[in-house]
């Protein structure tokens, strides 16, 4: 195992020894992060595979999203909404020319750093692009994830951007979309 800075704080991540659902996502988490260089990504220090893995990320000290508005987000101004917006996009791009999805983008896993940039965080609900979710797999949040993450559809770089205007329309309204944002209608005859 190679040092850490003696002044560095991480923060780990682990599963139950029994639970090879959570252990395989969590294997795939620590590929992806290994695999992505982007100021507005949480970054991987280290991943200990065995039978209690662990894989450490750099403690970054800030509140995510949810923490800060709750259920009933700050109206934010056009200049602060696009200070937002703009690196989280760009997160996302990174993660989409990975080959992969975020798969759960919510209030939850946007992290405010002190400084005020985004971070996003937890990779762990992370899938290829273009495949059809899981079953077992599925950990997207209900109002924020798309409706082909319950359908059991195909998810693309459109399923992270459907959740990201979840989120803006939020920052924008003052209220975030209802569980009942992943319903579609029946089509009228």
């Amino acid at each position: 195992m190679r040092r850490l800075s003696d002044v560095q704080m991480v923060a780990g991540k682990h599963c139950p020894p029994q639970d090879s659902p959570c252990q395989a996502r969590l294997q795939q988490e620590a590929e992806l992060l290994a695999r992505l260089d982007h100021t507005n990504i949480i970054s991987r220090l280290d991943w200990l595979p065995g039978p209690r893995p662990l894989l450490l990320t750099p403690y970054i000290a800030g509140t995510t999203l949810a923490q800060r508005y709750g259920d009933q987000p700050a109206i934010l101004p056009l200049p602060q909404l696009k200070a937002l917006l703009t690196p989280l996009l760009s997160a996302l791009a990174a993660i989409h020319a990975a080959g992969f999805i975020h798969g759960d983008l919510s209030p939850h896993n946007i992290l405010l750093q002190q400084q005020g940039q985004p971070l996003l965080l937890d990779l762990g609900s992370s899938l290829p692009i273009a495949g059809p979710p899981p079953a077992d797999r599925l950990q997207a949040t209900p109002g924020f994830s798309p409706p082909e993450a319950w359908s059991g559809e195909a998810m693309g770089a459109y399923s992270d951007i459907r959740a990201l205007a979840a989120v803006s329309y939020g920052l924008i309204s003052g209220q975030y979309p209802g569980d009942d944002a992943n319903t579609i209608p029946p089509r009228p005859d």
